[in-house]
This record gives C-alpha cells, sequence and structure tokens, in this order.
C-alpha cells in the first residue's frame, strides 16, 4: 500500500522540542535529539506550533540511499547457532507500507533462536501492529533513535508483543502524528507505541512520542496481579506523551524483577502498579504541571528501589490499595530541578 507523498510533513521526527513546545512542556534545552526533517502532518495540522517543520525535505533526501537495505538479518546469541533469515526488502522511505514486510521478517525470525530484525534508516511507515509472538524471541533493531522512525498511521500500538523473550532496540517509535487524540480521553485512549504481557521483553534506546493514551506499557495478562510478569527491562528511553489522568508514559504493571534505567519522560507519568523486587534507577521528569507525580506506586507492591530522580514537576507518589498496601519502597537521591514545584 502507498501512502501519498503529500501526507508526509509531521511524521516521525515529530521532533520533542515542537511537542513540549505545543504541550506547554520542557524548555528546548530539555528536548531529546530530533532528526533534521518531518515529513507529513497530521489532520489536526500543527505545523504552525512546530518550527523544526520547515525542514521538511532533508530527511527523506538524507536517507534515501540507504532506504532499500534489508530488514531480517540473523544474529544469533553467543553459543547458539546462527539463525538463517530471509531478507524481506521493506522500504524506510516515508511512503511505503512496511507493516506487511516487517512481520513477515519477524515470523522468519522467530522460527529460531537468536533471530534478528534490522530495520534501516529512514521513515518506516506502518499500517498495524508488528506482532511480537513467534516461538524465539526476536529483537527488532533500527539505525538509532534519531535515524530509525517507525511512524504509525493506523489507531493500532506500533508493537504487540505476546511472547517470551523479545528485544526492540535503537529506533524510534512515533503514534503520537496520526493519533494525537484529545486531553484526556477517559476510557478510549489513543494508541501506545508498544504493550507487553510477556516475559523478558527489553526495551532499550528508544525515543518515542504518542498522543493523549498510553505511552508504553509492559503488563501482565487480565487479571494481571495474578500472572506477574518476570524479566522486563527498560533502559535509555526517552517518552513524549500527551496523556493526563490515568494514562501512564511508561507503565510497568505487575512485575517480579523488572529493571528501569535511564528513563526521561515529558508528560504523563512512570507508572508501577503492583511490582515487586523491582528497581528503578535514573529517571528524569518533565510533567504537563508541576504537581504531576515524577513516578507513582501503586499496592499491592512491595521490595522497589527508586533512585535518582530528578524531577521538574512533583515528588513520586506511593500508594496502597483495596489489593493491598505498598510495602518495603525504599527511594534514595530524589531531587527537584527547579523551585517551581509541589
Amino acid at each position: 500500500m502507498k501512502i501519498p507523498i503529500a501526507r508526509l510533513a509531521v511524521v516521525a521526527a515529530v521532533g520533542t522540542v515542537a511537542l513540549m513546545a505545543q504541550a506547554g512542556l520542557a524548555p528546548a534545552s530539555a528536548a531529546v535529539p530530533t532528526p533534521t526533517a518531518l515529513l507529513t502532518s497530521h489532520p489536526s495540522n500543527h505545523s504552525s506550533t512546530h518550527p523544526s517543520l520547515a525542514h521538511t525535505s532533508a530527511l527523506a533526501s538524507k536517507a534515501t540511499p540507504a532506504l532499500r537495505g534489508t530488514v531480517g538479518h540473523g544474529r544469533a546469541p553467543a553459543g547458539s547457532v546462527h539463525a538463517a533469515v530471509t531478507a524481506s526488502g521493506a522500504q524506510c522511505d516515508g511512503i511505503t507500507n512496511n507493516t506487511p514486510l516487517i512481520q513477515a521478517a519477524v515470523d522468519t525470525a522467530g522460527k529460531h533462536p537468536g533471530g534478528v530484525v534490522s530495520l534501516p534508516a529512514g521513515v518506516c511507515v506502518l499500517q498495524g501492529n508488528i506482532h511480537l509472538n513467534t516461538v524465539y524471541g526476536v529483537t527488532v533493531e533500527g539505525a538509532g533513535a534519531t535515524a530509525t522512525f517507525l511512524v504509525q498511521h493506523a489507531d493500532q500500538n506500533i508493537f504487540q508483543i505476546t511472547s517470551d523473550g523479545n528485544t526492540v532496540e535503537n529506533l524510534n517509535l512515533n503514534t503520537y502524528s496520526f493519533n494525537p487524540g484529545l486531553i484526556p480521553i477517559r476510557k478510549s485512549p489513543v494508541p501506545a507505541v508498544l504493550f507487553s504481557n510477556a516475559d523478558n521483553t527489553t526495551v532499550m534506546n528508544v525515543t518515542a512520542e504518542t498522543g493523549s493514551g498510553f505511552g508504553m506499557r509492559l503488563t501482565g495478562p487480565n487479571p494481571c496481579y495474578y500472572f506477574p510478569i518476570t524479566g522486563s527491562v527498560v533502559s535509555n528511553v526517552v517518552m513524549v506523551n500527551h496523556g493526563t489522568g490515568g494514562f501512564a508514559a511508561v507503565d510497568i504493571d505487575c512485575q517480579n524483577g523488572a529493571r528501569l534505567s535511564n528513563i526521561t519522560i515529558h508528560g504523563g507519568i512512570l507508572a508501577l502498579y503492583n511490582d515487586t523486587n523491582t528497581i528503578l534507577n535514573t529517571e528524569t521528569y518533565y510533567g504537563i504541571n508541576r504537581c504531576q507525580p515524577a513516578w507513582f506506586v501503586t499496592g499491592p507492591a512491595s521490595n522497589i528501589l527508586i533512585e535518582n530522580v530528578l524531577t521538574y514537576a512533583g515528588a513520586g507518589t506511593i500508594h496502597g490499595s483495596t489489593r493491598g498496601a505498598a510495602t518495603g519502597i525504599t527511594v534514595t537521591n530524589q531531587r527537584f530541578g527547579s523551585t517551581l514545584h509541589c
């Protein structure tokens, strides 16, 4: 399926500077690196509030020579057999719908241990979920969070992870450009960039932009408190989202032993619900308003360490629930980056 080139002006590089300006978030000095261009605008047309839209052609022209890179490459961990993966021929040219091509590469890679799907630099248009539900875990990797942009045009999450041992890394994930939503949309949130209810999910070196729904969610089956998830790792993640009131930017639910490190959030909170034996080390937080908590622990919860938090909004919050208390929560080196806080 081809997306008309005229639709390409606010896409992958929605640009965190522009997002924060539009949402009234942090100053530009706190912005994450952004690419030099955008390729289309979504229906609400923010061209007047996104100064980076002036550079509309540089990314496409710069990325074009690499667009026909192979999407499927096998890479096995040390000591395992190298996975044989068929190249899918996906093109991240800002026009082609790459969902079926990337999905085919994932399905092929997941037939053998150690499979990798490597995405080239460029703007990778999507028109549906990428399902990670193969027999063996797959690594989906890009050329970097400022180089490979997965832009969801459909009203769906980008990654839907339902099998164990998958990794998503070195990418920019964007559901905001075509699903900005309103603030808030109770009971009907716009899509997140990633959902996982599987063990051993890793998200690393990712920058993401979402609308008024969740940012990314790692949780268990429903009801998740009966089936805790293990082995989740979220590291070196910058999450920009416009969710308020129940829509967390990073949602870590029903986890045993989750490891979170180097998380930067612009917008919604970092939520830890019904977690145990979990560590959050290093969070930088810019809330939509100055009273928004940098993190939120909800019981039943136990044995959680939260350290090295820098917040430009409110402090973290600990609450029990009707299901149980929050106990053994240790918070060290939480500090404020501004005198304007609650």
